[in-house]
């Protein structure tokens, strides 16, 4: 009796054992799979997050303006595909960008003070020269107290995994909504009903095409390709200082990059230097130039490493723009003149507005170089035979090592460049559809909001 007893017992403990067992693993799987997470705020321990949601979202296009936006933070996002609902995919990338996600800030937090750079990269295709930028990137002291912002017109799982794969640095993801990637047959990209570039005028008008009225100077109509690339320029710079809420406040200096450029690991330490410098050596600068636009200057590091120009501001005097939020402000008034240049480039359409509407946009500028361009080889308009983007990697990592120790000097002694300011020039076309001009000018009057703008602005051309 006592046996079948002690039977009994041992079977209800091992039933019971199972069943609080059973009832634990439910709950720990329930809780990797529930949308929002332990935290109660769209957040979670693992990184799985809600990764699979978030990828439903955005290829089955599921968002309601109800629901709020899961934060981009796990490599399976990666995945994404574009989707064949332009609405929904708008929706959920303007979304993304108003979490306003900063990867690392938990191991480097933020202070910003007058002296705080941000730096912001507009990134592209150019996966190989953005690998390189971020390697460089890694050596830069400060880089760690430093908002680093990539601006993406082109969503690849390459660029975004790379882009994840930094742990040295605050990072910020920003996603230009009106990629042509998305939008490949209407505006902003090329829609059917547009004239072909090469179609002349008069031909444009016999066949009907949309745009046939506005041929640019040269007699070319508009491509989405070349647009994109002035319109990604006014948005990002719109976007970080206007709608990011943590730079709401921010009056440091934000450094502006494209994807194919190679930094030196003192290029923080100079644009503070001359930031505490310009109230005595140039206090009517606007702007910091930080390299050259192609040359490799070595001797330059040896007797000017800490030197610096003062010059005007001109197409090919540099790369590397580096400015506060006052010239941001002030070149808000000139947005007319800007956006209504027939050029799509825009540091033609800038030098149009600083002779225009600025009339004087003095620049410092190192005469060593702190910023390098790793793309002289491939660009957007070139492609030079025999030309080795390693080797170019080399050269400037073979400079900047030999001459280490002209790095970070403890200050600045300035000379004025006499360079004569040359005449104005006509611009080099491929803006003159009106719906290029006033999307711009919408980013300029912070009304960058969704599709139905852009169906606003298609009306453009036909009143």
């Amino acid at each position: 009796m006592r046996a079948s007893n002690l039977v009994t017992s041992r079977r209800l403990c091992h039933r019971v054992f199972c069943f609080v067992l059973g009832v634990f693993v439910g709950l720990q799987m329930y809780a990797a799979v529930w949308p929002w997470g332990r935290n109660g705020d769209g957040t979670r321990d693992s990184p799985t997050l809600n990764t699979w949601k978030l990828l439903k979202d955005l290829t089955v296009a599921k968002l309601s303006s109800s629901t709020p936006a899961p934060v981009l933070t796990n490599i399976e996002l990666l995945k994404v595909n574009i989707s064949a609902n332009i609405n929904a995919s708008l929706n959920t990338l303007l979304r993304l960008n108003s979490e306003q996600h900063i990867r690392n800030i938990e191991k480097f937090p933020l202070h910003f003070h007058n002296n705080s750079v941000v730096i912001l990269i507009q990134v592209h295709k150019r996966l190989e020269d953005l690998q390189i930028m971020i390697e460089s990137m890694k050596s830069v002291r400060y880089i760690n107290q430093t908002l680093v912002v990539f601006s993406h017109d082109y969503y690849s799982p390459e660029t975004f995994e790379l882009v994840f794969s930094i742990d040295f640095c605050p990072v910020l993801q920003l996603f230009y909504p009106y990629a042509i990637q998305f939008f490949d047959k209407q505006f902003p990209g090329d829609i059917p009903r547009d004239c072909p570039r090469d179609i002349g005028k008069e031909k444009a008008m016999a066949t009907g095409c949309y745009n046939a009225n506005f041929p640019d100077t040269y007699g070319h109509y508009r491509e989405g390709k070349f647009t994109q690339i002035k319109h990604h320029w006014v948005w990002k710079q719109h976007y970080v200082l206007d709608r990011v809420h943590i730079l709401k406040d921010f009056n440091g200096v934000l450094l502006r990059l494209d994807d194919d450029y190679y930094l030196a690991e003192d290029i923080i330490h100079v644009i503070r230097l001359m930031n505490d410098e310009k109230s005595k050596i140039c206090p009517s600068c606007v702007m910091y130039i930080l390299g050259e636009h192609e040359q490799l200057k070595p001797n330059s590091y040896i007797s000017e490493t800490g030197d610096v120009v003062i010059s005007n501001w001109f197409t090919g005097i540099g790369r590397g723009m580096a400015f506060r939020r006052d010239f941001w402000e002030a070149f808000k008034s000139c947005a007319t003149s800007f956006c209504k240049f027939d050029d799509y480039n825009w540091d033609w359409a800038l030098e149009h507005s600083k002779s225009t509407c600025f009339k004087d946009m003095k620049i410092l500028k190192p005469k060593a170089g702190r910023v390098f361009h790793i793309g002289t080889c491939h660009g957007f308009h070139r492609n030079i035979k025999g030309c080795d983007r390693d080797q170019v990697k080399s050269s400037i990592q073979k400079v900047l090592s030999m001459y280490q120790k002209n790095l970070f000097p403890h200050k600045f002694k300035a000379s004025k460049n006499k360079a004569k300011p040359r005449s104005i020039r006509q611009g080099f076309g491929g803006w003159s559809d009106p719906r290029d001009q006033e999307l711009c000018l919408r980013f300029f009057e912070n009304k960058t909001d969704g599709v139905y703008m852009l169906n606003q602005i298609n009306k453009v051309i036909t009143t």
